[in-house]
């Protein structure tokens, strides 16, 4: 999903202070690495004054950072990287509809262990609680780092429509 500017909203993302009101855009606070949107500015102070009062920075409201993890995927921010029970590689085609966000896991125990829990909130609270959350997802932005976008021809072959100039037939010999 992608946001557009000017206070447009993100199509079925709540705000994570005011659960029955769509977020803008323009209402945002830093997370992590990236953004969380809000439906008002009042939100977005309602958040930072809930963050800054807890007894420290590193134990944060956790039903607010849930909610605030969940956004970051289901904004984009954030791309999962490790099964969220078992920290291996997940394997596509095991997977579970969580809160919206399609959970992959490493092997069928991992996912059986999270249907256990009867309610999505319990589900989700196992998933994008603030440790499992940063064992499991990480940031859309640090994983392009790691893997830059491919020079043309680097890592794939040259599509026609790359070429500057036509290509000199094979056929045509060659002057020595």
């Amino acid at each position: 999903m992608s946001a557009t500017s000017n206070g447009q909203t993100y199509p079925g993302v709540k705000c994570v202070v005011d659960g029955s009101k769509q977020c803008l855009t323009r209402h945002n606070a830093e997370w992590l690495d990236g953004k969380v949107y809000f439906s008002s500015e009042t939100a977005v102070k309602k958040f930072r004054s809930k963050l800054s009062n807890s007894a420290t920075k590193r134990h944060p409201d956790p039903s607010l950072t849930l909610k605030a993890n969940h956004q970051l995927v289901l904004t984009g921010q954030y791309r999962q990287v490790r099964c969220p029970v078992t920290g291996e590689k997940p394997t596509n085609s095991i997977k579970l509809q969580v809160a919206g966000i399609n959970v992959y896991f490493n092997n069928e125990k991992a996912r059986s262990q999270l249907l256990t829990r009867k309610t999505t909130f319990a589900r989700a609270s196992q998933i994008f609680d603030s440790q499992k959350f940063c064992e499991a997802f990480s940031s859309a932005k640090r994983l392009e780092k790691k893997s830059p976008t491919p020079v043309a021809g680097a890592n794939r072959p040259i599509s026609i429509a790359e070429l500057k100039q036509p290509l000199k037939s094979l056929d045509a010999p060659t002057k020595q």
